[in-house]
């Protein structure tokens, strides 16, 4: 008997050796993988400079600070919004963006405000202030679309945040070219999270369409 439950022991010690090796090699390939993810996404989202002009420019959300001013990132892309509306790239420009939790104004308005200081007409400039992720905003930007015809769409965001945006924007227009906001050398550190935190986002994005869970809380139309 003694030595029966020894061979159980054994044979179950083994097992849990084995099950043991096998996760710590698949820990091993997932960070190799996103390793290979993240500077994949670092260098994919460099220099896209739009060629051709288009329906709408679409500035994507960012971070506001407590004073209802937009913060650095929703600056550098509003900034950039700017330009290329002034370079003729398109008649209108979409703000997106909800109110974040303990902020006084929705990013939208703050990314308007930075619009309007630097020479863009109010009526020229669309406020989405439903959207909640980047997903949200490719899909109440959709709507916006739909309602002013628009088919073609120049997207400005971080260079960061390019992978995810294309692949989220270009499943809604019929063109999409992207306007990538170079990383800040002086903030490395912030840089480097933000790449971490992409890579993890775009892992579950992929996740959900192979279950096929729904992208969003919103309606998908």
């Amino acid at each position: 008997m003694l030595r029966h439950m020894n061979h159980l022991s054994g044979a179950f010690t083994n097992r849990w050796r084995k099950a043991a090796r096998a996760a710590l090699a698949g820990i091993v390939v997932w960070l190799i993988f996103s390793l290979l993810m993240t500077l994949g996404i670092h260098q994919w989202g460099l220099h896209h400079d739009p060629q051709v002009p288009a329906d709408v420019i679409v500035v994507l959300g960012a971070g506001v600070n407590r004073d209802g001013r937009a913060g650095p990132a929703l600056t550098r892309r509003s900034t950039l919004g700017a330009e290329l509306y002034h370079a003729d790239l398109a008649p209108v420009i979409v703000c997106t963006g909800a109110q974040p939790a303990g902020r006084p104004t929705t990013e939208a308005r703050a990314c308007r405000d930075v619009l309007l200081r630097l020479g863009v007409p109010a009526g020229a400039i669309v406020l989405e202030e439903m959207s909640r992720s980047t997903e949200e905003n490719a899909i109440y930007t959709q709507h916006l679309a739909r309602q002013y015809l628009w088919e073609s769409a120049v997207v400005v965001t971080d260079s960061f945040h390019a992978v995810r945006s294309a692949w989220l924007f270009g499943a809604r227009f019929k063109q999409m070219q992207l306007a990538t906001v170079a990383p800040q050398e002086s903030q490395p550190a912030a840089y480097l999270f933000s790449l971490i935190r992409e890579t993890a986002a775009l892992q579950w994005q992929f996740i959900k369409g192979a279950l096929g869970l729904p992208f969003t809380r919103v309606p998908v139309v």
